[in-house]
């Protein structure tokens, strides 16, 4: 048993695990020293817990997302997502770097808006006056689960943009990397879906509003399908899984 300077300590740890021992020798050192100087120290202070991901069930936050598919596109938007509600809005300023969007209109900048209500997802392009349903909840593509993070495995803390973050990797179809302020809140930084889609969110416009109603409205013209020739097909024909 390693000497300490603390008489209690010793005798818990005579009975304890060698781990154990050293914790309570940390701890009991670190108590007696706080009342000595008139501070106070936890035991969860004095041995620093691994970070858990977490995922926020309400929110809405402003994004920049580049994404390297065919061709390297950069575009500003939008996320609202409501867990308890299942609905999602993403909207994008152009979505032509979209696999979804992009394979619609891969060649014309125009806005695009995936909206998720019901376990449909729809694809509205706005500008277009242009709307259709891509695929349901059924074929794997409704709201993004909000236990995505379940598995995720912390990686340290990185610095991003001047920001301290908690680094996160998921194992999907392809490494993900999700960072968050490092802090009990965990704010979105940044979603890197390696290596092509990289999303840097503004944490100074993250919010827990509610979404609003109008924005859930599937719009009159919306076509009960999307052109054959998009991701949507494969998505809902079982080709291709979201």
């Amino acid at each position: 048993m390693p000497r300490t300077c603390c008489p209690d300590a010793r005798r818990i740890c005579a009975a304890s695990t060698a781990l154990l021992c050293l914790v309570i020798i940390i701890a009991t050192c670190q108590q007696i020293h706080a009342a000595r100087t008139g501070g106070s120290l936890s035991i969860r202070e004095s041995v620093k817990e691994t970070p858990v991901a977490q995922w926020h069930s309400l929110f809405n936050v402003e994004f920049n997302e580049t994404t390297v598919l065919l061709f390297k596109r950069s575009t500003r938007g939008k996320w609202w997502y409501d867990a308890a509600s299942r609905n999602e809005v993403v909207y994008r300023e152009d979505g032509r770097g979209d696999r979804y969007c992009g394979s619609i209109h891969a060649f014309k900048s125009t806005p695009c808006t995936h909206l998720v209500t019901a376990g449909n997802r729809y694809l509205i392009f706005p500008e277009l006056d242009e709307c259709c349903l891509c695929c349901n909840a059924a074929d794997g593509c409704g709201i993004l689960s909000p236990q995505w993070l379940q598995n995720s495995t912390y990686q340290g803390d990185v610095d991003l943009r001047g920001i301290t973050t908690h680094k996160f990797y998921i194992k999907g179809l392809q490494p993900n990397y999700y960072f968050t302020t490092a802090d009990e809140l965990q704010l979105p930084v940044e979603l890197d879906q390696w290596p092509n889609v990289y999303q840097s969110f503004d944490p100074s416009t993250f919010n827990t509003e509610p979404i609003d109603p109008t924005m859930l409205e599937v719009p009159d013209n919306c076509h009960s399908k999307c052109p054959i020739s998009s991701i949507c097909t494969l998505i809902s024909s079982g080709v291709l899984l979201d």
